[in-house]
C-alpha cells in the first residue's frame, strides 16, 4: 500500500472525536455508573488543554496583531478591513446569542458540576478596571484571561508601531511567531489524545446522568448551524448589496470552490490558497488587496468562530442555570469576538477556546467542553465555511468601496 493511500485513509481529529462521542455514549449506557472509573482519563485531557490555553492565547493574539503590520502601509485598506472585521464578528456574536437563547439548548442538561451563585452577581461596570493587569505575570499564573488579552493586544500594537525602525523589535516579533508555532504544535499534540479523553468523559457523563444530554447537545449544534446560515445567507448578502454594491448571487457562485474546500477541510489556513485565487480571478479583487488582507483575514476575521464561542458559553450558562445581565452579555460578545480573532488555526482550536470562554465567564468547563469536543466536526464545518465566506465578502466590499474592484471579472 502506497504512502498516499495510507494518508487518505487516516481519519481526521474531528471525525475521531465524533466516533469517540458515539462510542462513549454507548459505553455509558452499557456500564452505567461503572463508567466513572475512567473519568480520570478525561480529566487528564482537560488539564492538558488548560496547560496550553493561556500561553496559546498570549502568543497567538500578539502574533496575529503583529502580522497586520503590512496592512498599516495602506491605511485606507487596513482601516476598512479592521472595521469590517469588528462589525461582522460582533453581528455574528449577537446572532449566536439569539440562536441559543431561542432554542434554549442546555437548559435540560444533567451535569455533575455545580456553579457558585456569585457568578450571577458579576458586575460588568465594576470589572472594567480589572481588565487592565497590574502584574501580567500574576495574570498568567492566575489564568485571568481578559487581562492576558489586554496585555497581548497592547504588546502586539507596540510591535506593529516599532518594528519598522528597530531591528531588535523584528527579532522579538520572530520570537513571538516562533512561540506561537510551538504552542500550536503543543495543542495539535494534545489533540491526538483527545478522542480517548472525550470517550472517557462522555462515557462517565452518560453512565451517571442518562441520555437526556444527547438531545441538548444536538439542539446546540442546530442552533449554531441556524445562526451561521442566517449570517451567511442574510447578513453577508446585505453587506454585498448595500456596502459593496455588487450582486450577492454572483458572489456565491464565484466562491463555490472556497466553500467546498472549507466545508471539507474545516481549516481556514488550508483553504487560504483557494481563497486568494478565487478572490483575484473570479471576484476581481486587486492583487495587492488580496495579498494584504487574505492571510490576516484567515486569522482575525472569524465570523463563524464568534458564533461558536457565544453559543458554547450560553449553552454552558443554560446548563448551570446562570442568567447573565445585559452588561454581562455585552462583555461576553466582546470576549468571544476577541477570542475569535486570537483563535489558533489548529485542529481543535475551537475546543480550547470553548474552555477559555466558559472559564472566563465563571462557569465550570470540563463537562461542557467534552460535549463540544464530541460534536466538533459538525460545529466546525459550519463555522469554518462561514469564516472563509466572510473573508471573501470583506475583500470584495472593501475593494468596491475604494473603487478598485474589477466588476467585469466579478460579473463574468
Amino acid at each position: 500500500m502506497s504512502e498516499a493511500t495510507k494518508t487518505k485513509k487516516k481519519l481526521s481529529i474531528p471525525v475521531k472525536l465524533a466516533i469517540a462521542l458515539v462510542l462513549g455514549a454507548i459505553a455509558g449506557l452499557v456500564f452505567k455508573e461503572k463508567a466513572s472509573y475512567v473519568a480520570f482519563i478525561g480529566s487528564l485531557f482537560i488539564r492538558l488543554l488548560k496547560m496550553c490555553v493561556y500561553p496559546l492565547v498570549l502568543f497567538s493574539i500578539i502574533a496575529g496583531i503583529a502580522n497586520v503590520a503590512d496592512i498599516a502601509k495602506l491605511k485606507k485598506i487596513g482601516g476598512q478591513f479592521l472595521l469590517y472585521t469588528f462589525i461582522t464578528s460582533a453581528v455574528a456574536g449577537v446572532l449566536g446569542c439569539l440562536a441559543i437563547t431561542i432554542s434554549g439548548a442546555g437548559t435540560g442538561l444533567v451535569l455533575q458540576a455545580t456553579v457558585d451563585s456569585s457568578v450571577q452577581q458579576l458586575n460588568m461596570v465594576d470589572s472594567i478596571v480589572g481588565w487592565v493587569p497590574d502584574n501580567v505575570f500574576a495574570s498568567l499564573a492566575n489564568g485571568t484571561l481578559v487581562q492576558i488579552i489586554v496585555f497581548a493586544i497592547f504588546f502586539g500594537v507596540m510591535i506593529t508601531k516599532m518594528r519598522k525602525n528597530a531591528n531588535t523589535v523584528d527579532m522579538v516579533a520572530m520570537v513571538v511567531e516562533g512561540c506561537n508555532l510551538i504552542m500550536q504544535r503543543m495543542v495539535s499534540t494534545v489533540m491526538t489524545v483527545a478522542p480517548y479523553g472525550v470517550f472517557c468523559l462522555i462515557a462517565n457523563l452518560v453512565g451517571t446522568t442518562g441520555v437526556q444530554n444527547l438531545k441538548e447537545i444536538f439542539t446546540m449544534v442546530l442552533s449554531l448551524w441556524g445562526a451561521s446560515l442566517v449570517h451567511m445567507l442574510i447578513v453577508l448578502p446585505l453587506l454585498l448589496r448595500f456596502f459593496g454594491r455588487v450582486k450577492p448571487f454572483k458572489f456565491f457562485k464565484n466562491i463555490v470552490p472556497v466553500i467546498l474546500m472549507a466545508f471539507s477541510t474545516q481549516s481556514s489556513a488550508a483553504t487560504l490558497p483557494v481563497t486568494m485565487e478565487v478572490s483575484k480571478e473570479k471576484n476581481g479583487v486587486p492583487d495587492d488587496v488580496v495579498d494584504l488582507c487574505a492571510a490576516p483575514a484567515a486569522t482575525i476575521n472569524m465570523d463563524g468562530a464568534a458564533i461558536e464561542y457565544t453559543v458554547y458559553t450560553l449553552f454552558g450558562a443554560h446548563a448551570f442555570g446562570v442568567h447573565f445581565t445585559p452588561w454581562q452579555l455585552i462583555f461576553m460578545v466582546v470576549l468571544c469576538v476577541v477570542c475569535s480573532a486570537g483563535a489558533a488555526g489548529v485542529p481543535g482550536g475551537g475546543i480550547v477556546m470553548c474552555s477559555i470562554c466558559l472559564a472566563t465567564m465563571g462557569l465550570p468547563n470540563e463537562e461542557v467542553t467534552a460535549m463540544v469536543a464530541g460534536v466538533y466536526v459538525l460545529l466546525d464545518m459550519a463555522a469554518t465555511t462561514l469564516n472563509v465566506t466572510g473573508d471573501c465578502c470583506g475583500m470584495v466590499c472593501i475593494s468596491s468601496r475604494l473603487g478598485i474592484l474589477d466588476k467585469e471579472t466579478y460579473n463574468a
